[in-house]
């Protein structure tokens, strides 16, 4: 019985994670200090527009007066949302409605908005395995992550973050990217 439960409790956080933590499902990304503009999805001019985040009211435009709860908040021209100064706290869900002069709604449309840190700068280290070297590349942990390697400039077919089996006498650089930032490492011989 304690098996099931403990399984039951994994399968719960798995799910959770995979759900929850994964940004594949973003509209719009942006990088920690950045800005970005989430776009109205119609060139019409509406009476009153309103931007929700998490369902709770960022700003509001009615008969032309602009109100807004955040001074990183701003509203373009054709009603588009922009964020400057991005905290990892404005990743979510946000939400546009649009009405007409009679209050009858027009538009409402919802986005996913994924906030990213930058790289951090990846270091090279290698050892010897068995003879052989063997690489890792060290980053600070973030989400998103993807690995390249290259060897004498040149791209090899190495996704993960560390290998073995490479040889002497070359040149090894790591670069490392999230959907809105890249960063490579110093070249390191061996």
């Amino acid at each position: 019985m304690l098996f099931r439960v403990g399984a039951a409790l994994l399968l719960v956080c798995v799910l959770f994670i995979f759900f929850i933590g994964d940004c594949s499902t973003c509209d719009y990304r942006a990088v920690v200090g950045g800005s970005v503009i989430l776009q109205v999805p119609s060139s019409e001019d509406f009476f009153d527009t309103k931007w929700k985040y998490n369902d709770g009211n960022v700003l509001r435009k009615k008969n032309g007066h602009v109100y807004s709860l955040s001074q990183r908040a701003a509203l373009k021209d054709n009603g588009s949302l922009q964020l400057t100064e991005v905290k990892g706290d404005n990743a979510g869900g946000y939400t546009v409605e649009c009405f007409d002069k009679d209050g009858l709604l027009k538009l409402k449309r919802s986005f996913t908005l994924c906030v990213y840190e930058t790289v951090s700068k990846p270091r090279v280290n290698f050892t010897c395995l068995n003879g052989k070297p063997f690489l890792r590349c060290e980053v600070v942990d973030s989400k998103d992550l993807t690995f390249s390697w290259f060897v004498n400039g040149k791209k090899l077919a190495l996704t993960g973050r560390h290998f073995s089996g490479g040889k002497d006498n070359q040149i090894y650089t790591c670069l490392v990217r999230n959907p809105v930032h890249t960063n490579t490492s110093d070249d390191v011989s061996v």
